[in-house]
C-alpha cells in the first residue's frame, strides 16, 4: 500500500468494508456452563480473577447474544470497563491471569489477556481513559470473525492449510464486517481491528503498512497478541516462559514493533511477570507474585521452603535464573491455589512499579 495514505484515507477504506455476519461463530455452551446475558460484573472491590472469569464468561454470551440478532457494541464496552476495572485495582494479579487462566477455551482467554496487557501498555504510553477505551474493545474484539479457527489451529501442530492461512490473512478485515453488523460504529476500535497485523517493517497485512503509517492502538494490540500468543499453551506445546517471548518480541523490535514499543513493554511487564514460575540462583523454585523495582527484580513466593512463608525481592541467593515452561513445572502444582496463598501475604506490602 502506498505509505503516503494518511489516516483519513484508512477510514475512508475501512468505511467502505460491509457489515457482514457470515463468519460469526457461535460458541457452544452447555446449559450449566450457559450465563444469563444481561451483565451483573463483581463491584470494582470484588476479586481479580473472579471478576476476569466473569468477562470471560460475558464475552461468551456476548457472542450469543450477536447470534440472536442483538448489537453488541454497548455489552463489550461494558466487559472493557470490566477488564479496565481489574487492572485498576491488583495490575499484578491481572497479569497473572495470562497463566492462571490459558490452555483450553483458547479464543476468549487470548481476547482477555490481550486487553489486559494493551490496558497497561496503554496506560504506561499515557494514554487517557477515552483513548484506551477503543483499544480495550478492539482488543476483547480483534478475532471475532477467526474464533472457531482459532480453536481448530489450536490443537494443531505444523503449519495450517493454505485455505486457513487465507482466512487467517483476511480476518481483520472480515471482523471489522462482523462488528459493523453488530453495531460497533467507533472509528479507532474498527480502525485497531483492522490493523492488528500490521508490523513495523510493513511485513504485516491488510495494507502492509510501515513505521509511522502504523497507529500506535494497532501497534499495541499486535504486540500483545504475540506476546500472549507465545506464553499460553497449545494442544500440541507448552507456553514459552515469559522471558522468551519478551526476548523475542524486543529482538524483533525494528522489524515487528518498534523499537520504543519493545522498551515500554519490557518495563511495564517486567522479565519475570507474576503469574511464572522462576528458579532462583540457590536452586529453588518461586512464584513472582508481583512487579519490583526493576525489571528483573520481582517479589517472589518461595516454594517447599521450612520456614515461614513471605515474599521477597528476587535478588542475591534469591535472584532469577530463568522462567519455567509451564511442562517443566512440578508434579501436583496447583497455581490457582499457590496464586491465592501469595496474595494473602501481601496484605500491607506496597509493589510493584
Amino acid at each position: 500500500m502506498d505509505q503516503g495514505h494518511s489516516r483519513p484515507r484508512l477510514h475512508g477504506l475501512i468505511g467502505r468494508i460491509a457489515p457482514d455476519l457470515s463468519a460469526l461463530w457461535c460458541p457452544q455452551l452447555s446449559a450449566a456452563g450457559a450465563m444469563s446475558t444481561s451483565f451483573r460484573f463483581q463491584d470494582p472491590g470484588g476479586p481479580v480473577l473472579e471478576q476476569l472469569d466473569a468477562v470471560h464468561a460475558n464475552l461468551r454470551a456476548t457472542l450469543l447474544s450477536a447470534h440472536a440478532g442483538q448489537h453488541i457494541d454497548d455489552r463489550v464496552e461494558m466487559l472493557a470497563d470490566a477488564v479496565e476495572d481489574a487492572v485498576k485495582l491488583n495490575a499484578d494479579t491481572a497479569l497473572a491471569y495470562l497463566f492462571i487462566r490459558n490452555g483450553e477455551g483458547y479464543p476468549l482467554l487470548h481476547a482477555i489477556h490481550c486487553a489486559v496487557v494493551v490496558c497497561l501498555g496503554a496506560q504506561a504510553a499515557g494514554l487517557g481513559t477515552d483513548e484506551r477505551h477503543p483499544l480495550l474493545c478492539a482488543a476483547l474484539t480483534q478475532n471475532i470473525s477467526m474464533c472457531a479457527l482459532q480453536a481448530e489451529l489450536f490443537h494443531l501442530h505444523g503449519p495450517p492449510a493454505s485455505l486457513d492461512r487465507l482466512l487467517i490473512r483476511r480476518h481483520p478485515l472480515t471482523s471489522v464486517g462482523i462488528l459493523k453488523a453488530l453495531g460497533v460504529t467507533d472509528p479507532d476500535w474498527l480502525e485497531a481491528v483492522a490493523l492488528h497485523h500490521e508490523r513495523f517493517d510493513g511485513s504485516g497485512y491488510p495494507f502492509s503498512l510501515r513505521g509511522a503509517a502504523l497507529p500506535f492502538g494497532a501497534r499495541l494490540i499486535g504486540a500483545a497478541d504475540i506476546y500472549c500468543a507465545a506464553v499460553s499453551p497449545r494442544g500440541y506445546r507448552h507456553g514459552r516462559p515469559a522471558h522468551e517471548a519478551m526476548r523475542n518480541l524486543f529482538m524483533g523490535a525494528g522489524r515487528v514493533v518498534d523499537d520504543a514499543l519493545a522498551r515500554l513493554l519490557v518495563k511495564t511487564l517486567g522479565i519475570y511477570p507474576p503469574g511464572s514460575l522462576i528458579e532462583l540462583r540457590n536452586r529453588e523454585l518461586a512464584l513472582v507474585v508481583a512487579r519490583g523495582d526493576r525489571v528483573d527484580r520481582p517479589w517472589i513466593k518461595r516454594l517447599k521452603v521450612s520456614e515461614a512463608p513471605q515474599l521477597v525481592p528476587a535478588e542475591g541467593e534469591h535472584c532469577a535464573v530463568r522462567v519455567l515452561s509451564t511442562g517443566q513445572w512440578p508434579e501436583g502444582l496447583r497455581l490457582e491455589r499457590t496464586w491465592r496463598e501469595a496474595e494473602a501475604l501481601q496484605q500491607g506490602l506496597t509493589v510493584g512499579p
